[in-house]
This record gives C-alpha cells, structure tokens and sequence, in this order.
C-alpha cells in the first residue's frame, strides 16, 4: 500500500499540470453536484412556510381561482377576498 502511495507521488511530481487538472475538475464537479442537490432540494422537496392551516386554505384557493379562469366555475360568484 505504501508503494502505491510513493509511485503515485512521483507521478504527481513529474507531471504537476495533469494533477492540477484533475485536481480542479474534481473540485468543480463536487461543488456543482452540491450546489444541484441543494437548488433541487429547496425547489421540490423543502416544506411550504406557511402553517399547515393557512397552506391548506392558500391551496384551496389557488384550485378555486383556477378553476374559475379556465371556465369551470363560471356560473359560481366568486367571493371577493
């Protein structure tokens, strides 16, 4: 196992652009998979802030408004809010 370390240390110092390169790529690979992981996180996966109470009204009315524009409410007042 130490042998292993000291050959890959003596290729690291004869060839220092590819170890910089492969060094750098790992890098940036690593902060892009966190920085999607954590957009998709908050985007899908995050809970509402809203309290569950109000949430559920927000949705309620986000149906009814909806159904109201598409023309499947027509003949229903709508309230004002």
């Amino acid at each position: 196992m130490v042998s292993y370390l000291a050959q890959s240390l003596r290729r690291v110092t004869k060839t220092p652009v590819f170890a910089l390169t492969v060094i750098v790529t790992l890098g940036l690979t690593v902060g892009l998979s966190t920085t999607v992981f954590s957009v998709l996180d908050a985007v899908f996966f995050a809970s509402p802030s809203l309290p569950p109470a109000r949430a559920h009204f927000f949705a309620a009315d986000l149906l009814a408004a909806r159904l109201y524009a598409a023309g499947f409410l027509s003949g229903v007042r709508r309230l004002a809010a």
